[in-house]
C-alpha cells in the first residue's frame, strides 16, 4: 500500500494539522494498483462543519472517501 499526502508533513504540518481537524486529497494505492482518494476528519471538526452546513439549509455532509479518525495526524 502506498500513501500520497497533499502536504509535506513538515514540522508545521505536524503541529497544525491536528488542530485543523481535516485533510483531504490523500491518495492510497492498494496492492492491486487501484487508487482511492480519501478525506480525513476528526469528530470535532466534522461536527463543526455539519452544524454549519445545517445552518445553511443543507441536508448534511457528503464527502467521497470520508474517514473519521480520533485525530488527523500522520500517525493516526
Amino acid at each position: 500500500m502506498k500513501i500520497e499526502y497533499p502536504i509535506e508533513w513538515d514540522e508545521r504540518d505536524h503541529l497544525e494539522r491536528p488542530c485543523k481537524g481535516w485533510l483531504e486529497n490523500v491518495v492510497v494505492t492498494d496492492r492491486n494498483g487501484v487508487k482511492h482518494q480519501l478525506c480525513f476528519y476528526d469528530p470535532t471538526r466534522l461536527n463543526q462543519d455539519l452544524t454549519e452546513e445545517l445552518k445553511n439549509g443543507k441536508a448534511g455532509i457528503v464527502e467521497r472517501g470520508l474517514l473519521i479518525v480520533p485525530e488527523v495526524s500522520k500517525d493516526a
